[in-house]
């Protein structure tokens, strides 16, 4: 154990130099499953998440031991090994390889990270990538790239296939000299690669309207799997020109053999055994005996884990593994008509709400994992302490946490199922318990999941979906539902916040409300702001002000004085794909989590003009933020939990600074020019705070085409920061 805190501390600790301009991170704890395939080295087990590596001992397979938690700070989507090598695609930092030789530790020795990444195969000294479509929306993906990695310390980008803006390269596959690729909606297509700098396109198979999600083959017979079809498609494809189905065989949704919904999303072929996974609920894991193509027969069906589908096979002589949301299953298939559960790895989902307990302690909503508890005492580690995730049915679980409130020991807070009100005793942070349990009266399922939580004295107020209640809770042991109020519109109540006698809400498509509470057995509407664009998400209110993070409309800044009558005072608009999610307000300076854009904060000292003074960039979109004696600590999807400290704009300024006009033009693009009235020298930083350019007084332009796609800020002493965008 020594040894693993060791390792987590060295490789943090050299990371801490990648923050932003005036934005550092002082912890994060980034384990979010990502349903990657693990890689099996000797008696390791590697198993790739968002943002690190866990390293788990499996000299026995049934009790794995995990002995390292390891950052490597990207946002990993997919990894093979080949030797004692580890190969991954990143969509954060691109192809990436880490030498596996001295387990547990893991070093990085190569990356090419001038594009990102989401699929990855190794075959022999070949590598081949798809490519993340502008590096910006997760999703889209259009090109197939060939890397040399002969030596895999210098990794050679040879040549690249082109599928088309919005196409989605799944895991290819290779056997001889050609390339199988499953382009979802661009088909199956085939390349001969004998000549890696050119392949050349050999033919292909198309169904109208179905996605081809995975391929693998063996001589001239190709294993297809198509969505919503619960099938897999045996093709001969001696010829490309000319692919002909020999037979299908149904594998998916046996509790239900009237519907297709699932398709193959992963598949492992071993001799004449195909081991695959079905994305459908019922399925679990399938091994199909295809010895006669013609007449492919189910041979075993393995698990069925509480209704979570496989999503990712691998196999290692006779270990199989899958990989799903919860985590990964162990099964030994000696005899692969009856495999046998060995195991199973707790992985964690999505981070949706961040809720500061004390000065110690930190609750996380998750997706599909419950509540969590996180100790941040010993930054720059986080430790995961305790965490609460109720059984509700036979072996389903409650899902989607919603945002918690805190008074004491005590959390108060729910989920989206199943539709109650909690209260949980956190004194002892290791095993939370349950101190009451509260029924709301709803009458129909969809009028509420709780979304959000806030406290009043006696009162807490749960929101969520078209209803909002007030719950006394007097004594905790015996909460009870004193009043009720329901939005009449399509709007859904995502964020509440409590002074005085009001209540502020944001009900996403419905805008921002406000509720009347002084009477709390009958609480009613006051005002009503509808929202500029799609909805609000979050709000906090100081004093008259209230500050919405309004999704895609941006951030906005109301007078609530009246609150019969409220007006917008200003807002900063959203652009492109950025969504404001969540909002925090501390002093003068107001902290938004601005979707893929990252943390951006603002002074806001004049409250009709707000000035941005720091940025801190996320791979993952940035959700729910709060800011706790100088920390601000974030929730970011699949980067996980960040903590973070802003310390101002760490420029000194000079007596004269304000009489320097400086302006760089254009903010987006990769060739700027620089307005002054007078000769300045410049200093360029990227995102993560590095200086890469510097400018000397008399020049007047620059350009990034050399450097990466991103986030780059340009620094004259005595003045604010200027955030540019460098684009290819």
């Amino acid at each position: 154990m020594k040894r693993f805190i060791l390792i987590s501390s060295l490789i943090f600790i050299s990371l801490l130099a990648n923050d932003s301009l005036n934005v550092r991170m002082v912890a994060t704890w980034p384990y979010i499953n990502r349903w990657i395939s693990p890689a099996i080295f000797d008696s390791f087990m590697i198993v790739g998440l968002s943002g690190g590596f866990w390293v788990f001992n499996i000299s026995n397979p049934s009790q794995p031991q995990k002995i390292a938690e390891i950052l490597h700070r990207g946002a990993l989507r997919d990894m093979e090994r080949s030797g004692s090598f580890l190969y991954c695609a990143d969509c954060k930092k691109g192809f990436r390889i880490f030498d596996l030789s001295h387990l547990p530790e893991i070093e990085e020795i190569a990356q090419i990270g001038d594009r990102v990444y989401n699929r990855i195969l190794i075959k022999d000294s070949l590598a081949f990538l798809a490519q993340m479509w502008g590096g910006v929306v997760p999703g889209w993906y259009d090109t197939l790239e060939i890397f040399s990695i002969s030596d895999p310390r210098n990794p050679r980008r040879l040549g690249k296939i082109g599928f088309g803006g919005g196409s989605y390269v799944e895991d290819p596959w290779v056997e001889g000299n050609r390339l199988y690729v499953p382009a979802r909606r661009g088909g199956l297509q085939i390349f001969d690669i004998s000549n890696p700098e050119n392949p050349l396109f050999l033919g292909g198979w198309q169904r109208e309207e179905s996605y081809v999600m995975s391929v693998c083959t063996q001589d001239t017979i190709a294993y297809v799997g198509i969505d919503l079809t619960d099938s897999l498609f045996i093709f001969n494809v001696k010829d490309p020109q000319n692919i002909r189905m020999i037979s299908k065989i149904r594998v998916g949704q046996i509790d239900d053999p009237g519907t297709e919904l699932g398709g193959v999303s992963d598949c492992v072929l071993k001799d004449t055994l195909l081991y695959l996974t079905v994305t459908a609920n019922d399925s679990g894991g399938i091994v199909v005996n295809v010895k006669n193509p013609q007449a492919p027969s189910i041979i075993a069906r393995v698990g069925r884990p509480g209704g979570e589908c496989y999503l990712q096979v691998a196999l290692s002589d006779t270990l199989l593994i899958f990989a799903c949301a919860k985590g990964i299953y162990l099964y030994d298939v000696r005899n692969p008509g009856r495999p046998s559960f060995l195991s199973f790895c707790r992985l964690f989902s999505e981070f949706l709400t961040v809720r500061v307990l004390n000065d110690s302690l930190v609750n996380i909503g998750t997706y599909d994992d419950g509540h969590l508890i996180f100790d941040i005492r010993e930054r720059p580690l986080v430790r995961l302490r305790g965490d609460y995730w109720p059984v509700i049915r036979d072996s389903f679980r409650a899902s989607y946490c919603g945002r918690s409130a805190v008074r004491d020991s005590l959390i108060y807070t729910g989920f989206h199922w199943p539709r109650r009100f909690y209260i949980l005793n956190f004194s002892n942070p290791d095993s939370l318990s349950e101190v009451a349990v509260c029924s709301l009266s709803i009458q129909y399922p969809w009028e509420f999941r709780c979304n959000t939580c806030f406290l009043s004295d006696t009162l807490a107020f749960v929101a969520g979906a078209i209803s909002f209640f007030v719950v006394n809770i007097k004594d905790p042991r015996n909460p009870r539902e004193v009043g009720r109020l329901q939005l009449s519109s399509m709007g859904e109540f995502q964020s509440i916040f409590h002074q005085g006698n009001f209540v502020y809400a944001a009900c996403e498509q419905d805008g921002f409300r406000i509720i009347d509470v002084s009477d709390p057995q009958n609480p009613f509407f006051r005002a009503h702001l509808p929202p500029v664009s799609w909805g609000a998400d979050d709000v906090f209110v100081k004093d008259t002000v209230a500050f919405i993070a309004e999704n895609f409309g941006g951030f906005r800044i109301v007078n609530v004085k009246n609150p019969d009558s409220v007006w917008e005072i200003t807002r900063i608009p959203s652009s492109g794909c950025f969504q404001t999610l969540g909002v925090w307000v501390e002093r003068n300076l107001a902290y938004v989590a601005w979707g893929l854009a990252g943390l951006r904060i603002f002074d806001i000292s004049d409250i009709s003009s707000p000035r941005e003074v720091g940025y801190y960039q996320t791979a993952y979109p940035a959700d729910k933020v709060e800011v706790n004696n100088g920390l601000i600590h974030l929730s970011a999807s699949d980067d996980g939990y960040l903590c973070l400290q802003y310390y101002g704009p760490g420029i000194e300024e000079e007596r004269k600074g304000e009489d320097l006009f400086f302006q760089v033009l254009p903010t987006i693009g990769k060739d700027f020019k620089i307005l002054s009235n007078r000769t300045v020298s410049l200093k360029i930083y990227d995102a993560q705070g590095r200086l890469v350019k510097r400018l000397k007084e008399r020049e007047k332009s620059f350009s990034l085409s050399e450097k990466p796609t991103g986030v780059y800020f340009v620094v004259k002493k005595g003045k604010p920061p200027i955030r540019i965008v460098n684009l290819k």
